[in-house]
């Protein structure tokens, strides 16, 4: 009897077991629309049907279809959006500049144009991520030097932040990627370590895969939760388009992106997983 009693369990529990295997597969993905059940669990599915579960499960998928449809309108949305905004702006710039050219002194165009300036610089931004989100082939593929791409950001940040920057290097590491990809994620992972924190900054090279080091403050608990997506900040810090852009790309290339913060500082890795 308990053999029998176990076997049933198992067999009738199982639609439940994928079930939670689905929800907790779903769950680890970020900017993604989430997948139609597994036909295991939704062939019989059915409105009418007698069964409550069969009913509860034709309702999920209902439910994950209309919140896809909502999640690709808002992402439309959004580019289009920041398609827009860059004529206007494009022309308050122009004029700004052009009542600079009469009088160089003056106060209020000056404010404007860097104001604008800034808006354009965010829109682009958000503009290039979302491009990349949108992206579904992968770029022409080349091989680059983690230690001289970090010697090179290294040496374009030295002049803004002289003396903050250390480079460790304790293995060679080489990535696969698309041009200038692996040099605009470091540059963005170790301006915003030296710009939202004191003290040194550390890049260590290691075998697969590089590290980002700082001793700031650390991130936020909620913006931890939600590391990666876009505006993601506090009232101090940037708009957070480069770490969505760095997760972006790691997510693109299938790389391993860890990320470990506390208040005596945060550590951003990034792993070549190896095929």
């Amino acid at each position: 009897g308990l053999i029998v009693g176990w076997g049933a369990s198992i067999f009738l529990m199982r639609p439940i077991a994928d079930l939670a295997n689905f929800f907790n597969e779903a769950a680890q993905e970020k900017f993604a629309v989430v997948e139609s059940l597994p036909p295991r669990l939704s062939k019989s599915a059915n409105a009418n049907s007698r069964d409550e579960f069969k009913r509860f499960v034709h309702a999920l998928n209902e439910a994950i279809k209309k919140m896809n449809r909502s999640y690709r309108s808002t992402r439309l949305w959004s580019y289009q959006m920041a398609h827009e905004l860059k004529t206007p702006l494009t022309l308050i710039q122009l004029q700004a500049e052009k009542s600079l050219t009469k009088d160089p002194s003056a106060v209020e165009p000056r404010k404007i144009s860097e104001e604008v300036m800034s808006m354009s610089e965010t829109v682009q931004a958000f503009l290039s991520w979302a491009e990349l989100e949108n992206v579904k082939s992968k770029p022409s593929l080349f091989a680059e030097k983690i230690d001289r791409t970090a010697e090179g950001v290294a040496t374009r940040l030295e002049p803004k932040f002289p003396g903050r920057l250390k480079l460790h290097v304790t293995a060679p590491a080489t990535f696969l990627a698309g041009t200038n990809h692996v040099d605009q994620v470091l540059m963005n992972l170790v301006t915003n370590a030296l710009t939202y924190s004191d003290g040194p900054v550390e890049i260590e090279i290691f075998e697969n895969g590089f590290s980002v080091k700082d001793r700031g403050p650390g991130f936020p608990a909620d913006v931890l939760e939600r590391f990666g997506e876009p505006f993601n900040r506090d009232s101090k810090n940037g708009h957070g388009l480069g770490l969505a852009w760095v997760a972006t790309i790691a997510r693109y290339y299938g790389w391993e992106l860890d990320v470990r913060s506390s208040a005596q500082g945060s550590t951003i890795s990034i792993k070549q997983v190896q095929s």
